[in-house]
Formats: structure tokens, sequence, C-alpha cells
């Protein structure tokens, strides 16, 4: 195998479906090394998240967070630590800004889900919220952090009121 490898050279390729992460790093190097090159697939493709991200970042993949850097972490309903996105890259950041030793405290993490889930029981605050409820309270919110800045959601950005969200979330305005 050796042997062939080295003599495929630039006509390596190797196929993976890791996640990012330390592996698909260390795939990427030593495919380099050999003078080919990784090729990645995303078993779940995840197009509305890809498309999202494109819009917002101009980047046609699934955003990586770095929770190692947070200091207040809300989460609307994804898992990141069990089910959601590179869930060891998350677990390895969340540690990291969760830790008591951290210099500057320890993040607040708040998740808003309709299961106790891995997050949900890792989280400070846990608020067990109606299934598919999760958009109109990240809304109603958005606009009550916009109104106490004096400012207004751009024409055509949908609105919900914080009654809304109560209505839609089971939980107190």
């Amino acid at each position: 195998l050796a042997q062939q490898v080295g003599a495929a050279g630039a006509g390596l390729a190797v196929l993976s479906g890791a996640p990012r992460g330390s592996f698909t790093g260390f795939l990427a190097d030593w495919t380099s090394a050999a003078g080919g090159r990784l090729v990645r697939w995303e078993p779940f493709d995840q197009t509305a998240l890809r498309l999202a991200s494109r819009r917002i970042f101009g980047r046609d993949e699934v955003p990586s967070h770095d929770f190692a850097k947070a200091k207040y972490i809300v989460s609307f309903g994804a898992d990141f630590l069990d089910a959601w996105g590179p869930t060891v890259e998350h677990q390895r950041g969340f540690a990291e800004s969760h830790g008591f030793s951290r210099e500057g405290g320890m993040a607040k993490h708040v998740y808003f889900a309709p299961r106790a889930s891995l997050t949900a029981l890792n989280a400070d605050e846990w608020h067990g919220i109606t299934p598919g409820s999760e958009a109109s309270l990240a809304l109603a919110m958005a606009g009550v952090l916009l109104g106490e800045r004096g400012l207004t959601a751009p024409a055509g950005a949908p609105s919900v009121s914080a009654e809304q969200a109560a209505a839609a979330t089971g939980l107190k305005a």
C-alpha cells in the first residue's frame, strides 16, 4: 500500500466522510504530503445550514463554532454537545469555556429545547419549550434586544412579540 500511495502522487485521492476536526486535519496533511488531495463529503448534507452560511458569511460550508472563546452561550434547540455539528470539537470548546479554572470566569450556558438532552443537562439553565417553537423565541428575543437599544429590525424581517413567543413556547413572556 505504501508503494502504491507513493507512486500515485497527484493521482492520489483520499475520500472521507469524517467531520471537521483533528482526524480530518491529519488526513488532509498526510494526503497533501503524499502529493494527493483529500475529498470530503457530508453524509448528512445539511443544505439549509450551508445555504444560511453562504448568505450570511459568504462561505458554502457548515460553520464550526468556537465555544472555547464564548462568554455567554444561548442555544435554541441546537444539541451541540450530543448530536449537532462537530460534537467532539464542540465538547472540547465547551469544556474549556465552562471550566472553573478559565481566566476571566466561566461562560454561562442557557439552552432552550423540548428535550433534556446532554446539552440541556450541561446547561446552567435549561428551559423546556414546545417542539418547533425555537424560531419564535429567538425572533422575540432579537426584537426585545433591538428595542432595548433603540433599534428596529430590517424591513421585511419577521417579527414575533414576547406574548406570541410565550404562547408558542409555553414559557412566560
